[in-house]
């Protein structure tokens, strides 16, 4: 589903190098409301072979799905029980050799109150339990700024920690919210060897007032991630959608804490 608009395109400050990105292909099983835009441009040597416009039978077949029915067993799903779903689904990117994965839920907080804890340190860093820290490095602009952040090891200690460095701006629709981010190289955050620097390719949050309810919060997020190092790529696409699942149980454990 698209946008009223296109995410405004940010320029990273003198010093800052954009990673090269393409575009961000549009999900055809979604149901919900619109997505943001994260249309970037790249060199054409970065771009993977040309695949049609559409979704061809192999890239259906290749979409995977992982729905989690926390606290619903299994069973016939009524309306107070959708609203614990986290869903997951995950295609082959086209900006990186690897999985855009797509994640929707619904938080029972308005959106004004849950979008700041996506993004803001002050929040994120007190109930986002896969941080080791995450810290604002640069104000660009009141929309603006670069974002350093550090994890834990996933899965057990497969995935070592990671640090990421990324710009991040906000674009407000109406009632929609979202965050526009994607990696940059910065001076002043340069690659450490304590940890395995990762790339963000073009991703989003976004929280817009849930259908059934206005007063709560649906949560739509984009991730493109690649978590770079020698990882198989069957390590992480088993630890990923556990991740992303846990991310939001975490920020609403956080909100329903902090509020």
């Amino acid at each position: 589903m698209a946008l009223p608009g296109r995410h405004c395109a940010c320029s990273p400050p003198a010093g800052a190098r954009r990673t090269p990105s393409l575009n961000v292909r549009k999900d055809h099983n979604s149901r919900h409301a619109p997505r943001p835009d994260l249309r970037h441009n790249a060199p054409e040597r970065h771009r993977p072979p040309v695949m049609g416009q559409g979704s061809s039978s192999r890239e259906k077949e290749e979409e995977e799905e992982v729905v989690a029915e926390a606290g619903c067993g299994g069973v016939p799903q009524k309306a107070s029980s959708i609203q614990k779903l986290i869903t997951v689904s995950a295609r082959p990117s086209t900006d990186y050799p690897g999985n855009i994965y797509r994640v929707e839920a619904t938080i029972e907080q308005p959106p004004e109150k849950v979008f700041p804890f996506l993004y803001l340190p002050e929040y994120r860093t007190k109930w986002d339990k896969s941080l080791q820290s995450y810290k604002l490095v640069d104000r660009i602009d009141q929309d603006t700024a670069i974002y350093h952040s550090v994890t834990h090891s996933y899965g057990f200690g497969l995935v070592p920690p990671r640090d990421f460095v990324y710009i991040l701006h906000i674009k407000k629709y109406n009632n929609l919210l979202t965050t526009n981010s994607i990696s940059v190289d910065y001076p002043k955050c340069p690659v450490c060897s304590s940890y395995i620097r990762g790339q963000t390719y073009p991703s989003s949050y976004a929280c817009y007032p849930s259908p059934e309810n206005p007063d709560h919060c649906r949560i739509l997020a984009i991730v493109q991630v690649d978590l770079g190092g020698m990882l198989l790529p069957s390590v992480v696409e088993s630890v990923m959608p556990a991740s992303l699942m846990t991310l939001i149980t975490d920020c609403r454990a956080g909100i329903k804490k902090l509020k």
